[in-house]
């Protein structure tokens, strides 16, 4: 009885000494807090709040809303890579632009454009599409049912736009402004009526009715 009383006491001590504690096995990250902990480690390193970053490249016109930008966070590392834009921020080539890095994102993204640092010149415009006319064709547009709407053609008196429908109406919600060398205006047939809820103003060197 004695020998087997001490096998057991000494197979209860070998198991004890055997599981792993805190203190001599710790146990090692799983996957979750691995990349959590790089998730944060990402976040320092582009951390900084509000950067000023400096556009490299602008992509083609039609293509994807991101442009090549090169800043300096604010640990001074430099960066260099394509970055996307918010809505309607025009971003041209040498400009300064505001950076921020939301939460979420990997990677700041471009939310405006600093004025002032360099002269933006008028960007070159370029036609989307061309149509050459011969001199005895015309360039007609339809609405979705086939019904001629407008016809443009060139004459010896230059460029010639004609409404085909009966009646035209030109209407704007602000001001409507013609300007020429000359202005014509002709009633073949009827009144010329012209009609304003405030004054009728007109200048000129000299005004003369009929």
């Amino acid at each position: 009885m004695g020998d087997r009383a001490d096998h057991r006491r000494e197979a209860e001590s070998t198991s004890e000494t055997s599981l792993p504690t805190s203190d001599t096995a710790p146990r090692s990250p799983g996957l979750l807090e691995q990349l959590v902990e790089a998730s944060s480690a990402v976040g320092r390193q582009q951390s900084g709040g509000v950067l000023v970053g400096e556009c490299l490249e602008v992509p083609p016109v039609g293509s994807r809303a991101s442009v090549r930008v090169r800043w300096v966070n604010a640990e001074g590392h430099i960066f260099e890579r394509w970055l996307p834009t918010v809505r309607n921020v025009a971003v041209r080539e040498a400009d300064r632009v505001l950076l921020m890095q939301p939460v979420g994102l990997h990677g700041p993204i471009v939310v405006g454009v600093v004025n002032g640092f360099s002269r933006r010149p008028d960007p070159p415009r370029s036609a989307s599409h061309s149509l050459a006319l011969r001199p005895d064709e015309v360039l007609l547009v339809t609405d979705h049912e086939g019904h001629a709407l407008l016809e443009v053609s060139r004459s010896e008196r230059g460029l010639t736009l004609r409404p085909v429908a009966r009646d035209l109406e030109v209407s704007v919600p602000g001001t409507l402004a013609l300007r020429a060398g000359q202005i014509s205006l002709e009633a073949e047939r009827g009144d010329v009526h012209v009609t304003a809820s405030d004054s009728v103003v007109a200048r000129g060197e000299l005004i003369k009715l009929n």
